[in-house]
């Protein structure tokens, strides 16, 4: 994001740098691949390990919970993370047969900057008279992220960049929650790894 001509000043000075390091880690054969070529290093420095999660308070049996079907998003709320997709692409699902009571919950960190972002969406679902089928859930502490996991039926986090990590991912699926995700950064490799999801174009 920086203007030039310091981008490029700087991207030359970091090449220059790396050349005295010995090895890196990337979270992703993505990001690796990404990487030497965006460092003009070999790729064969980059190690790749994939992120883990501190399983204590996961897992263990998903409450019987009678409910409607639910979408779940858990991740910073902005539009890289791209939520506006997810909105989208619930206003759309809910125009099938059979999804009349279906919903979406949202939670994850939200910033100042992203207010309006956020306040926009939810005006959105609310002139499409959807409001009544979304809720928000402010970033909670661990328990209550576990119990979040809980209430929804899959995950999306529909980033519009490609993202290294994916760390929601697994969150998901260490709580019992399949995922839908682009097919895009680290998450084709997260997926077959687990066969915890779909890919979507």
């Amino acid at each position: 994001a920086l203007p030039e001509t310091h981008r490029s000043r700087c991207l030359a000075l970091v090449r220059l740098h790396c050349r005295q390091i010995d090895g890196f880690v990337a979270t992703s054969n993505y990001y690796a691949d990404f990487m030497a070529d965006y460092l003009a290093i070999p790729r064969s420095r980059i190690h790749v390990v994939y992120p883990g999660l501190n399983l204590a308070g996961y897992g263990g049996p998903r409450p019987e919970q009678p409910r409607p079907f639910t979408i779940g998003y858990f991740a910073r709320i902005c539009p890289e993370k791209g939520l506006h997709v997810l909105t989208e692409a619930f206003h759309l699902f809910k125009q099938m047969p059979g999804t009349e009571q279906c919903r979406l919950h949202v939670s994850g960190w939200l910033g100042s900057a992203h207010r309006g972002y956020f306040e926009a969406l939810r005006k959105k679902l609310a002139e499409r008279r959807l409001e009544e089928y979304f809720c928000y859930v402010q970033a909670p502490d661990h328990e209550s992220k576990v119990r979040f996991f809980h209430s929804i039926d899959v995950l999306s986090v529909p980033t519009t960049y490609r993202e290294p990590k994916g760390l929601y991912v697994l969150e998901a699926l260490a709580n019992g929650v399949p995922v839908v995700q682009p097919r895009h950064g680290s998450f084709p490799e997260l997926l077959e790894a687990t066969g915890g999801g779909m890919l979507v174009e």
